[in-house]
């Protein structure tokens, strides 16, 4: 149905180029990187913390290079950092085990979808550590 729906267009914008690969080969596209929010807090924060704060909200699973970011993180001598993530998944007794051995790494675990756009819109960086190598990332 989407796809026939699909053929009455004579042109497509598109993610990334596999999405053109995929949806409607040979149809004219063009590729624009963006990001899309239905709802976003309009909250303005100051600075709520005197330390640089690093966050990753999604999965936590090695697939998705979380466990990567958490042993990079580990490796930099820096006390005024801290990175914090939330999620459920395969790797989590991985990350609480990081934590033990690292005060700035924190696992918030899951958290209802308002709590995280409060802290995404707390943080100093939102992370995201997976490889573009993976099919899941072709199309986002």
């Amino acid at each position: 149905m989407l796809y026939d729906e699909m053929s009455k267009c004579d042109s497509f914008v598109y993610l990334t180029e596999a999405m053109a690969e995929k949806a409607a080969p040979g149809k004219p596209y063009v590729v624009v990187e963006g990001i899309a929010t239905t709802k976003h807090p309009k909250k303005k924060y100051g600075k709520v913390s005197d330390k640089t704060t690093f966050l990753y909200t999604g999965g936590i699973n090695s697939d998705y290079g979380v466990i990567e970011l958490v042993e990079a993180f580990t490796r930099i001598d820096d006390p005024n950092i801290r990175l914090q993530l939330c999620g459920g998944g395969a790797d989590v007794d991985n990350v609480k085990d990081y934590c033990k051995q690292d005060n700035r790494i924190e696992y918030l675990g899951l958290l209802p979808y308002e709590q995280i756009l409060d802290l995404q819109v707390k943080a100093d960086f939102l992370i995201n550590p997976r490889r573009d190598s993976g099919e899941f990332t072709k199309y986002s």
